[in-house]
């Protein structure tokens, strides 16, 4: 994996707007800068949008502080080809987890063509493939993280050796492993299961004698009991004809019960129907004698009847006139009472919300004036502390001029002492021609030199003074003005929140004002309304109306309900009328009536009586019917019996043959399963020694046991390079622990190191010697990473790796790296704030990390460089043709 181009946006030390890294046509690259500027964060961008994992727990601490959501893109190059890959993360709101959006793409020509999976875990896989690595063989080959270099030698020995079969790829052989494993387990299963089959269809077949004996025993009896059933069907079949003769006599019997019951019911019902009829001619002719009496008593009520209907049109007025004076009434007292509500809401509100705020204004007024001359005042003291602190620069300019000059003093003073010393020798020269100095000529300079000497320890002692009085009036001073300014600016923000609250309750009272009068008028004319009654003027003209109208009609509710009453007393007559006009036609119909009732009645009697000698004779024929069935009976039984026997040897007979016929396809069976067994229990044979192969101690084993000496031959190499030849380390493959299910040790990676002290354990060394063995160990690791996939390995990170190195260490360090370089296509190192002591004026372009972590890329920029990586300063210029402006900057230089 190549990175060619990276892009992040509210990723840990960075934010909007997206800040872009291109490390394309880039060999080696040094990341520097101070702490917490987001070196390191640009790596854990790498690891994030490839595998969605980086130094931090969870997703939500790498988005920066303040956003909700973060994105990274990365262009990178593997086996020849450009792909892209970006991924989302935003915050839920509500708590729960956040969204993960993930794509990966080929770049064709700056075309991308999305090749995700259907989910974020297929795409991972799929990037996983690509790379040939996934995250934790990532951080144990590829990338130094920052305080993890040690993190193959510390862990523990079987871990080292899992570690290495990741680099290696033996994933592929485990994989074979378990299928070869699986494959022979089901086949084992398979196995067991028809030996289980052939167990129960052996057990089976040994019954097929049995089956054939109990089929010629069935097939006999069944011949024995057919004739009887022929003998006795025929004896049924001559007693049901008998019973079936007896049959039509018996339904022929229950027929006339029936028609004798039913004319037995009329004859009672005609006899009833007679008294009705007899009954009913004597009410028509009671009637009838009464016409005269109800004739008069319908004229009655006809003419009561008219006077009830005019009186109850008025009182269906009266009713609907008093229900609308009650509608109106209820409308006038809901707005009266609306009204009054009204009125009380204004003067609440006026004597509870305005008048108090409008009340305050002259004391708010006063009370802003006072605040705003303190504010002035405080301003007069801070102008003054500023005074006194340009007074603290000048004393410190003095200081530092005095400094300087006792500098240069203390180093005359030196080179004079020199000079002074070398005029006591044998054969001084002179120190500006080089002559030989005679004794006059050394006692002169001598004298020279002492004066000089004096005058400037003198002067030098006098500046010393002069320099702690300065130093204590600087100090005393700086103390006063900040505590001075601290307690200045403490109480301008109280006034200035005073000042602030204040003004808006001033602005609250002028804007109270103005509503309060506009309340005002609104109250005083609600109240005049309540008092002169001028409300719902409509509905009070409606009800005056209402009121008139009920005078006019003098509805009498007395004669009305004694109306009532006679006009019910009278109702009767109504229909006895009715039945008057009809009595004249009905009583001819109603002798007719009796007379074909008497008729009837006669003619039912008739059928009674033959009926009944019916029955007698039918009741003779029927009484040897109960003989017959119990023949019947006792031959239908032992048919039934015979029946049961026969059916139940054709049950046998056919159970047997079915059996019979299983049995034969079971006997095919067993040579079918012996055939299969002897087949898959050598094809089981071969997968478990397929998976022997293929395990831990097969093929793994023999690849692991090749590659350890060459890990152990690079990182010797490396080693002798850092150490100056003075160390070395040695790798060897023991067996672990027992394995409880196999029975067999594990294996473990344990790493020792000799020096000239002789061979010890890793954890023995120091915190240097130790880095500088992990180093060794890692790019081991990389480039056997390199070998396997049988290309140069991409990209290497080192990521602050040298902080425990000595001067020598690091120059070391520094020829390993580029003695490396060109085993990997890219090469990253981030360092912190490390000095170097080998510097140069350098010209150069580059990118460079702000306060807030943003990058920006200055198109030049001259400075001061301390050794070929990391710490740099200078001044830059943000275009071409601009004049340098005094910037300091934390640069990462790109390097190549």
């Amino acid at each position: 994996m190549i990175p060619i181009n990276l892009t992040v946006k509210n990723f840990m030390s960075y934010r909007e707007p997206e800040q872009t890294l291109d490390l394309e046509g880039i060999k080696i690259a040094c990341l520097s800068g101070p702490n917490g500027h987001g070196k390191t964060t640009l790596l854990d961008a790498i690891t994030w949008v490839l595998w969605g994992k980086a130094r931090s727990r969870t997703q939500e601490e790498l988005v920066h502080q303040g956003q909700k959501d973060m994105m990274v893109e990365l262009i990178f190059v593997a086996r020849g080809q450009r792909y892209r890959v970006s991924r989302l993360y935003s915050k839920n709101l509500l708590g729960s987890r956040g969204r993960t959006e993930l794509d990966l793409a080929i770049l064709s020509e700056g075309t991308p063509t999305s090749i995700m999976g259907a989910t974020i875990r297929d795409t991972e896989r799929q990037i996983v493939e690509l790379l040939g690595m996934d995250y934790d063989t990532f951080i144990n080959t590829s990338y130094l993280r920052q305080g993890d270099a040690d993190r193959f030698t510390r862990s523990k020995p079987a871990e080292r050796k899992r570690t290495l079969a990741e680099v290696l790829r033996l994933s592929y052989y485990e994989h074979l492993e378990k299928k070869s494993r699986d494959r022979s387990r089901k086949i084992k299963e398979s196995i067991l299961e028809k030996k289980a089959v052939l167990s129960a269809r052996e057990a089976e077949v040994e019954e097929k004698p049995v089956l054939t004996t109990q089929v010629e025993i069935s097939k006999g009896r069944i011949n024995e009991l057919e004739p009887k059933i022929q003998v006795l069907t025929k004896k049924l079949h001559d007693l049901n004809s008998q019973k079936e003769s007896n049959y039509r006599d018996q339904q022929e019997k229950e027929r006339l019960l029936i028609s004798l019951s039913t004319n037995k019911q009329e004859l009672c019902k005609l006899n009833s129907q007679k008294k009705d009829w007899q009954e009913r001619i004597s009410q028509v002719e009671s009637l009838l004698s009464r016409s005269e009496e109800i004739l008069s008593k319908k004229e009655q009520l006809l003419e009561k009847t008219g006077s009830l209907k005019h009186l109850t049109k008025q009182l269906t007025q009266v009713m609907e006139l008093e229900a609308s004076k009650s509608r109106l009434e209820k409308i006038i007292a809901i707005e009266s009472e609306r009204i009054m509500g009204l009125e009380k809401q204004y003067r609440q509100r006026i004597d509870s919300d305005l008048r108090p705020t409008v009340d305050q204004i002259p004391n708010l007024e006063q009370q802003l004036q006072k605040i705003r001359q303190e504010l002035t005042e405080c301003s007069n003291n801070s102008d003054q502390l500023s005074t006194d602190e340009s007074k603290i620069k000048k004393l410190s300019d003095e200081l530092s001029s005095l400094e300087t000059i006792n500098t240069a003093l203390k180093d005359n003073m030196s080179e004079t002492r020199g000079r002074y010393d070398l005029l006591g020798q044998a054969n001084a020269h002179c120190p500006l021609c080089s002559q030989p100095l005679d004794e006059t000529s050394k006692l002169h300079l001598s004298k020279e030199y002492e004066k000089s000497g004096v005058e400037s320890r003198s002067t030098y002692q006098n500046n010393l003074i002069k320099i702690k009085t300065l130093k204590t009036n600087i100090s005393s001073e700086t103390v006063r003005i900040n505590k001075n300014r601290a307690e200045l600016q403490s109480q301008m923000k109280y006034l200035e929140g005073e000042l602030y609250s204040n003004d808006q309750l001033l602005k609250l009272g002028k804007d109270n004002q103005i509503k309060m009068s506009q309340e005002v008028e609104d109250h005083r004319i609600i109240v005049h309304k309540l008092s002169c009654d001028d409300y719902a003027i409509e509905e009070r003209i409606l009800l005056r109306k209402i009121e008139d109208t009920l005078k006019e009609i003098s509805f009498d509710q007395t004669e009305h309900h004694k109306l009532e009453q006679e006009v019910q007393e009278l109702s009767p007559y109504l229909k006895l009328s009715v039945e008057l006009e009809q009595s004249h036609s009905s009583l001819d119909s109603l002798k007719q009536g009796l007379q074909t009732n008497l008729e009837m009645t006669s003619t039912r009697i008739k059928e009674i009586q033959l009926c009944e000698t019916t029955l007698k004779e039918l009741s003779t024929r029927l009484s040897s019917i109960v003989n017959l069935q119990n023949e019947s009976l006792v031959i239908e039984k032992e048919l039934s019996e015979i029946n049961k026997d026969i059916q139940a040897n054709i049950s046998k007979r056919d159970s047997s043959l079915q059996q019979l016929e299983r049995l034969a396809k079971y006997e095919q069976d067993i040579l079918d399963i012996t055939k299969y067994l002897t087949g898959s229990l050598e094809e089981s044979a071969i997968y478990d020694e397929l998976a022997s192969a293929f395990g831990p101690n097969g093929i793994q084993a023999l690849m692991i046991e090749q590659t350890v000496p060459q890990i152990e031959e690079i990182s010797n190499d490396l080693l002798s390079k850092l150490t100056d030849n003075r160390m070395a380390v040695k790798l060897e493959i023991k067996d672990g622990r027992i394995d409880k299910f196999t029975g067999l040790p594990s294996e473990e990676l344990d790493i020792s190191v000799s020096d000239e002290k002789g061979t010890r354990s890793y954890e023995t060394f120091s915190g240097g010697e130790a880095f500088r063995i992990d180093f060794a160990l890692r790019i081991a690791l990389s480039k056997l990473l390199a070998s396997r996939s049988g290309t140069p390995l991409p990209i290497l990170f080192i990521d602050e790796g040298f902080g425990s190195q000595d001067n020598s260490g690091q120059e070391r360090l520094t020829e390993a790296i580029q003695s490396i370089q060109d085993e990997f296509d890219k090469l990253v190192h981030n360092f912190g704030m490390e000095y170097w002591y080998s510097s140069y004026f350098a010209l150069r372009g580059g990118y460079y990390f702000d306060k807030t972590g943003k990058i920006s890329n200055p198109t030049f920029g001259v400075g001061l460089r301390f050794s070929n990586y990391g710490f740099d300063f200078g001044y830059t210029s943000g275009e071409p043709g601009h004049p340098l402006t005094n910037t300091m900057r934390f640069s990462m230089n790109v390097i190549f």
